[in-house]
């Protein structure tokens, strides 16, 4: 995915992103300045991707589904973005990146799609969950 993003290529974005993801991708693309150009490079993974959420919502349409998978996957990747006269940027450090990516599959009336990336969310935080009542759960917690 960020390979095709990086070269520009909306075609192979098409065969593995969901509409709106597709969407943003394209018009990243089309305002990036014309004789700019990016490398995405993936160095290596770190550990295994790891599925940590799964969802099955049942559609008011016979036999039909959506299916939403969410993978942890740590990386380290870099990327390298060369201007016009052809200096590249000070991005091209390795990074540590962890992502949890959004794979998400339909079923309409018993024919299975196939699985496209819908987009990237953040790791949910008890605060964020809880709310109010995170720092009630936090208190105890630290009593036990």
């Amino acid at each position: 995915m960020y390979t095709a993003f990086a070269s520009g290529d909306v075609a192979s974005l098409k065969s593995v992103c969901h509409e709106g993801l597709l969407a943003s991708f394209r018009s990243r693309i089309n305002v990036r300045p014309p004789k700019e150009s990016l490398q995405w490079t993936l160095h290596k993974y770190i550990g295994s991707p790891r599925i940590v959420s799964t969802n099955i919502v049942s559609l008011e349409i016979e036999k039909s589904a959506l299916y939403q998978v969410i993978v942890k996957m740590q990386s380290v990747q870099s990327l390298e973005r060369t201007t016009a006269n052809g200096l590249a940027s000070d991005t091209t450090q390795e990074k540590k990146m962890v992502e949890y990516v959004v794979l998400q599959r339909m079923m309409l009336r018993a024919k299975e799609e196939t699985w496209k990336i819908w987009g990237t969310v953040e790791e949910s935080k008890v605060e964020d969950v809880l709310g109010e009542d995170a720092v009630v759960a936090t208190a105890a917690v630290g009593k036990q």
